[in-house]
């Protein structure tokens, strides 16, 4: 039933397709259920005709800038909250409003920056400047002694 059905995968609208598929972060699994094959003949395919393998790599990468680039706005405060308030302004009767006007406002204001989120990005972005651990080189300056010889004498 597969035989040949890769072919029309590789067609731009599909391979299109697969791309959005992994951005949008499916499966290998869940791909293989959508074009109606079986996850083994996915994998078969990503081996057999590279185009299907980097329209899924595509697809990852677009994801990953995409969170990337909200982790930076987020640790950066370069983002924005948006929160709608009703309020009522009139008579009220019995805890019901009887006559009077029902006002919605938006607010935007802008995110605060997020500690933990520049950490992290620093972190993952230049990890020889903000990793947790450290690599330090010690070079012994204090002369090697080996117990039972006495310095100065050859015969031990």
């Amino acid at each position: 039933m597969a035989n040949g059905k890769w072919q029309q995968w590789v067609e731009p609208e599909n391979l299109e397709r697969i791309t959005n598929w992994a951005a949008n972060a499916l499966t290998h699994e869940e791909m293989a259920r959508s074009m109606g094959v079986s996850p083994s003949t996915l994998y078969n395919w990503f081996r057999d005709h590279l185009e299907i393998l980097d329209a899924v790599k595509r697809g990852r990468l677009l994801s990953c800038e995409c969170v990337e680039n909200a982790l930076f706005r987020k640790a950066t405060g370069r983002y924005e909250i948006t929160e709608t308030f009703e309020e009522f302004k009139g008579s009220m009767q019995d805890g019901k409003p009887t006559d009077g006007e029902l006002t919605r406002r938006t607010v935007t204001r802008r995110g605060a920056p997020d500690t933990a989120a520049a950490i992290f990005y620093l972190k993952n972005r230049m990890p020889e400047r903000y990793s947790d651990r450290r690599t330090v080189e010690v070079e012994p300056t204090v002369p090697t002694v080996v117990l039972g010889i006495e310095p100065g004498r050859a015969d031990g």
